[in-house]
């Protein structure tokens, strides 16, 4: 399913933090370029992957208020949903798909919970 190629690259992307104050480096094995060459399963498999490092981030020092806020926003969702949203995103952001498909899945999914009144990031 995911390419062999694709695994071996190595993005790193700068890009503007949500609170705007503070610049995030991320590197990447996957950019959103990449992300749109996968299939619909692959995609949603990539997503549920991010979601989980996203929760499990406060054990190596991450807010435990922000894994907090993104469980309690994301409870009962099915990672199909999840993936339609992130998709939702990269269709409407087309200027970002070189960024690093973390922070990308990250905008999509705080957007999402900001909507629904849960925000993990004011």
């Amino acid at each position: 399913m995911i390419v062999a190629g694709t695994i071996a690259v190595c993005a790193a992307s700068s890009v503007q933090a949500e609170d705007e104050s503070q610049e995030v480096y991320a590197v990447a094995y996957v950019n959103g370029n990449h992300y749109q060459e996968y299939d619909v399963t692959t995609r949603t498999i990539y997503v549920m992957g991010v979601v989980d490092g996203l929760a499990g981030s406060f054990t190596m020092g991450g807010s435990t208020r922000r894994a907090s806020a993104l469980g309690a926003c994301l409870k009962g969702l099915p990672g199909a949903q999840v993936r339609a949203v992130v998709d939702k995103y990269m269709t409407d952001n087309p200027a970002h798909w070189d960024w690093s498909m973390p922070i990308l899945v990250y905008n999509a999914i705080n957007t999402m919970c900001k909507e629904r009144g849960t925000p993990i990031y004011p």
